[in-house]
């Protein structure tokens, strides 16, 4: 997702079609997915959290940091 969002930064242009399409995208997945189950949502939470790895820490700036360090 980051590079994806690199990409319409850069050729913003050409791109601004895509990224409006992947927006709207988006927004209609999040509004009619189905809710977690109890057992995905008990299993997420036994499990420990994810960090990066390490050779992907340089694509990663401070407001990508903050946002995984919320989550």
């Amino acid at each position: 997702m980051y590079q994806v969002a690199k990409l319409s930064e850069t050729y913003d242009t050409l791109l601004e079609p895509l990224v409006k399409s992947r927006s709207n995208a988006t927004t209609k997945y999040n509004k009619t997915r189905d809710p977690a189950s109890q057992a995905s949502v008990a299993l997420m939470r036994s499990l420990p959290p994810v960090a990066v790895h390490p050779l992907l820490t340089s694509l990663i700036d401070d407001k990508e940091q903050a946002l995984i360090d919320f989550k």
